[in-house]
């Protein structure tokens, strides 16, 4: 740890000629070279790609009995067993019966059954037939997990699939064939939905919707009558762990769809639930889906329930399809209001489309609509964000001339940008021009005014203005003394920001950490450690908890070459936290990180794992993260050389850690290299890994490629659909949306 501590400049990448070479993991890739990214990632394809034997002869399959035993690592055989059948099945192969039948069994056994029920098809494609016993087991098993409907359709789709053929498991229409296995008591179970004889080891459960996937949504559902309104399978209770709660709300998902496919009405309320519902847990595509099966059924959406609808969408970067979903419902001839244009308006504006912000103010116009205040301050803020501030003034000029009606909100806006822009006395006079527009500034004007005044340390305006403040609407408020306590701190003047700290707690405010932490910084940079200490205890005193900014601030000390005296504060606020101190102590490492403090983090780890801290995972994470966030890559592939040091076997979220790094240094081609070797160690990719490569290569621009790596990990099962969806909203990855 020290050798890595020495070699890192806080400002600077270390050079070539002064690190150490990487070495094991990443000795390739230590001169950062660039390589194309479409070449890269047909290599990660490529490892699992399989040789075909001849056509005539019976494969085996990968043998998924042998290796570590936990259960992560044994499914992961099952998977690449799975995946190996199904590709020489794909070819023509047939499998080795015992193989196939034994795989069947074992993933019954871990609860796979899709991948079960698709082997037992593969076999059925290949030519085999089953065994009873085998077949037995699945419906068995189908039925124990409550998937009763699924089996019926097992059985039925199986009795198709060898039609004509003298399997002892066919039957004709309602009548069950004599056959000597005990297919026959099972479908009779299965149709009468009783329990069947013991001796098939066997019990029927109800069938209602729970943990079942679309197919079995299909299966389960009894038609009611066309006039009526169905309900929804109740999503709201059970298990409350996420994976549990999703479930349920696909199951409801999946019926609904069902039932307004066959012209069924939802019930509107548990509809506009489910709406909500997918929303919060990110599943905006089927949220979309059901507003429109809502308008299908003849439903008229609340405007509640539609604006949020938009506003989440909008809120996640997906404006276009906000827009497509507004643009849809209005061709149905369901009205669109003001707040949920201004979330259009606010999406298009965030993402710097002032223009097409623009366009769609007019359109909200000839619509009928008034634009609000909230309205024209989006707009402004964009345009003084993206054109400066002499632009959005004209802007405000021309909302003027066709009859909009700002408010104070939307001045306030161009104050900030006046600020912002360095233009203190022109802001000065903007705000002195307030009443003569109609408008008394307010606590916001007033605060904008002041953080400019006091930052650039013009005192006497600061106190002349602060003098006026005595109004109801412009009482100094809590970020009216934060922003004297910072500047007085951010000027040297730590003791009258003390005084200013002391008359906001006699004024019964809500102090908080953020009040403390200037202070602190500024304390540690004039190295008086004994009034850091009291500071702090005053600030636990007052039950103020530290959180990042302190750390960042007690930070300050390592700058002044006080890294003992720093650890030692860290050592005294460990032993007052209710978690351990190896926690606190990672959170610490965290933070820091995570503001691009590396260095001093370096400094205080050396400090801690003297006195017997053990980094972890998580800690290397953080320490890979921000590296990279300082654009110190080459140190991020040296953390790995540190934790072989240390006898440390890194993980896959170490490597997720880099490759994010990469990808967010806009490096995915070496972010592609370092999985590549990954894989080549031996190490085995998560959903995450996946995942942050698409968005790496998106990010890149190359959607067309991004498009194609996310439907082959799709289709290898590798990313759920709950990713996929979200990634093709958010990448608009159209080219992929149908499968």
């Amino acid at each position: 740890m020290a050798t890595l501590i020495n070699s890192i400049s806080f400002l600077t990448n270390p050079s070539p000629e002064t690190t150490r070479r990487p070495s094991g993991f990443f000795y390739q890739i230590a001169n950062l070279h660039y390589f194309s990214l479409s070449k890269g990632f047909s290599k990660v394809l490529a490892t699992t790609q399989i040789t075909i034997s001849p056509k005539d002869s019976v494969f085996t399959l990968p043998n998924w009995k042998t290796g570590k035993s936990d259960s992560k690592s044994r499914e992961l055989r099952l998977s690449d067993a799975y995946f190996h059948m199904e590709y020489m099945v794909g070819k023509g192969q047939k499998p080795d019966v015992v193989q196939a039948t034994q795989l069947l069994y074992d993933l019954c056994k871990v609860n796979k059954m899709k991948k079960s029920i698709r082997v037992m098809e593969m076999m059925v494609d290949s030519g085999i037939i089953p065994d009873a016993a085998s077949y037995t087991f699945l419906v068995n098993h189908l039925c124990k997990r409550g998937n009763v409907g699924h089996a019926k359709k097992i059985v039925h789709q199986l009795q198709l699939d060898n039609e004509g053929k003298s399997s002892g498991w066919q039957w004709a229409g309602d009548e069950v064939s004599l056959c000597p296995c005990p297919l026959a008591k099972v479908k009779e179970a299965l149709l009468t939905e009783e329990k069947p004889p013991n001796n098939l080891h066997f019990k029927a459960h109800s069938t209602k919707l729970y943990g079942f996937s679309k197919v079995l949504a299909t299966t389960q559902i009894t038609i009611s009558p066309k006039d009526s309104v169905f309900t929804l399978p109740n999503w709201k209770t059970g298990k409350s762990d996420s994976k549990s709660r999703e479930l349920r709300l696909s199951d409801a998902y999946f019926h609904m769809e069902y039932m307004v496919g066959k012209g069924q009405k939802p019930d509107v309320v548990q509809a506009t639930q489910l709406l909500y519902d997918l929303c919060k847990v990110n599943k905006m595509k089927k949220s979309i889906r059901v507003m429109e099966m809502m308008v299908d059924s003849g439903i008229i959406p609340d405007a509640a329930s539609y604006t949020f609808l938009v506003n989440h969408l909008c809120k996640r970067g997906n404006v276009g399809h906000a827009m497509q979903l507004v643009e849809k419902m209005e061709a149905h001839g369901y009205p669109t209001n003001t707040v949920t244009y201004n979330s259009l308006v606010r999406g298009l504006c965030m993402h710097g489309n002032l223009k097409q912000s623009l366009q769609l103010l007019d359109r909200l116009i000839q619509k009928g609509l008034v634009p609000n205040e909230f309205t024209y301050s989006f707009l402004l803020e964009a345009a003084y964000k993206e054109k400066g501030v002499n632009e959005a003034t004209k802007l405000l000029d021309e909302i003027i001339a066709k009859g909009g009606k700002p408010n104070l909100v939307s001045y306030n806006v161009l104050l900030t940008g006046l600020c912002k822009e360095g233009r203190t006395d022109e802001a000065i006079r903007f705000f002195r021009d307030l009443p003569a527009k109609g408008f008394n500034p307010n606590v916001v004007s007033y605060n904008i005014v002041l953080r400019n005044l006091c930052y650039e340390g013009r005192w006497k305006e600061a106190n002349e203005l602060l003098a006026e403040m005595d109004g109801d609407d412009r009482s100094p408020s809590v970020v009216t003394y934060n922003i004297l306590i910072g500047s007085l701190a951010l000027h040297g003047r730590t003791y009258h920001a003390m005084d200013v700290l002391d008359e906001m707690i006699r004024g019964r405010f809500k102090v908080s950490a953020t009040s403390y932490n200037p202070i602190i910084a500024q304390l540690c940079q004039e190295e008086k450690v004994d009034l850091v200490v009291k500071c702090l205890d005053q600030m636990i005193y007052r039950r103020c908890k530290p959180n990042e900014g302190t750390y960042n601030a007690i930070a300050v000390l390592c700058e002044q070459g006080m890294v003992q005296e720093a650890f030692s504060i860290f050592q005294s606020l460990a032993s007052k936290q209710s978690s351990s101190p190896n926690d606190f102590y990672k959170s610490v490492i965290s933070s820091l990180c995570r503001k691009g403090n590396t260095y001093p983090a370096f400094q205080l780890l050396y400090e801690m794992t003297k006195s017997g801290f053990t980094p972890d995972s998580y800690t290397y994470s953080s320490l890979i993260r921000g590296l990279c966030l300082e654009g110190m890559l080459q140190a991020a592939m040296q953390i790995f050389i540190v934790m072989e040091e240390s006898n440390f076997k890194p993980d896959v979220d170490n490597f997720n850690a880099l490759i994010l790094g990469f990808c967010k240094s806009h490096r995915t081609d070496l972010s592609l290299k370092v999985f590549e070797m990954l894989i080549e160690k031996g190490y085995m990719p998560n959903e995450t890994t996946y995942t942050i490569l698409v968005e790496g290569i998106a990010h890149e621009g190359q959607m067309e490629l991004a498009a194609q790596v996310l439907k082959e990990l799709h289709m290898r099962e590798v990313v759920s659909q709950h990713v996929v969806e979200r990634l093709i909203m958010q990448y608009n990855l159209s080219a992929i949306d149908n499968f």
